[in-house]
């Protein structure tokens, strides 16, 4: 771990780097990282690369997040493959200076890639070989990628459905795919399993079905400022369901399967390095399933709903493997 006084001392190279030698890098701060800002980064970017360039489709992304005793940064290429990670050490007063370290660090990556050896000078003879003192440098001066590990966060929290008109509690498991992607996949189910009850006309009966809703998403996130986050999801719901009748001459259970696609989209607040509030809903509309028949009964009973949505609040945990 680098400390902020030893990144910094290399601030008198950046003076003589041109601005060509560093591409457009894009900043994105993790919720949880109070300082430095995206835009405190862009500027000391600025600073040493000596003008500001537009931030395109082709640019590096450089992303920060919490880190035990300080931050952690990494740089990806524009095709999203990590190139280094650095942390450093900092303290709630150094937001400036993190950002100059992080600045230089950049800096550094871009211009050590720039250089080449100078060719070595005409002889008549058989060319000398390089010094090996140069091919050493050339082949440190690339950091060995490495592929941060997953994201994995839980929560838990009131949510209210209405397929049921039913209050419960909803409980989640979601992964990143990478801690610098956005692209996440999701698990959860509603708890208890709610039920719900229909008369049966003219016998005096009942009908009562008891629904278990597994819930299935996967979807992106995206952070819009340094402890907020939302995210649009592309969402599953698999009920599994029994229903019995009840109170009538020959009473009979069944179960069945009921299957339905929607979307949802919500957001997420760090209230500190770990823990998350978080606020969703979706909506859902019934692709699968089948009414129930009672024997003796003219018609069906308890058909599958052809609309229905979950809210929920929840907190989160952050899960760092």
């Amino acid at each position: 771990m680098l400390g902020l006084p030893s990144a910094i001392l290399v601030s008198g190279l950046a003076s003589t780097v041109m601005a060509t030698a560093m591409p457009p890098v894009s900043v994105s701060v993790a919720p949880g990282l109070p300082c430095p800002a995206a835009a405190t980064i862009q500027e000391a970017l600025a600073s040493v690369r000596g003008s500001d360039a537009a931030v395109g489709a082709n640019a590096f992304a450089l992303r920060l997040e919490p880190w035990p005793g300080g931050l952690r940064a990494e740089l990806a290429d524009p095709l999203g493959v990590p190139v280094w990670t650095r942390a450093l050490t900092t303290g709630p007063s150094e937001c400036e200076s993190a950002a100059r370290a992080v600045a230089l660090i950049v800096e550094r990556h871009f211009r050590e890639l720039a250089w080449t050896p100078e060719p070595p000078p005409k002889t008549d003879g058989p060319l000398a070989p390089p010094p090996a003192a140069a091919a050493t440098t050339a082949t440190a001066s690339a950091p060995e990628p490495r592929r941060p590990p997953a994201r994995f966060t839980a929560t838990l929290g009131p949510a209210f459905w209405t397929r049921m008109n039913s209050l419960g509690a909803q409980l989640e498991a979601r992964a990143r795919l990478a801690q610098t992607g956005p692209l996440f996949v999701g698990l959860g189910v509603f708890l208890p399993p709610a039920e719900s009850t229909v008369g049966l006309a003219s016998t005096g009966g009942q009908v009562k079905v008891a629904a278990f809703p597994v819930l299935g998403s996967v979807g992106v996130a995206h952070t819009t400022a340094p402890r907020l986050a939302l995210h649009a999801d592309l969402e599953l719901m698999v009920t599994i369901e029994r229903g019995q009748a009840q109170s009538i001459a020959v009473p009979a259970s069944a179960w069945r399967t009921v299957v339905a696609a929607g979307v949802g989209g919500g957001g997420s607040l760090a209230l500190g390095q770990h823990l998350l509030l978080t606020a969703r809903l979706a909506g859902y509309r019934t692709a699968l399933g089948r009414s129930y028949s009672v024997a003796g009964i003219d018609g069906n009973v308890l058909d599958p709903p052809g609309w229905q949505a979950i809210f929920g609040l929840g907190l989160g945990w952050i899960l760092r493997p």
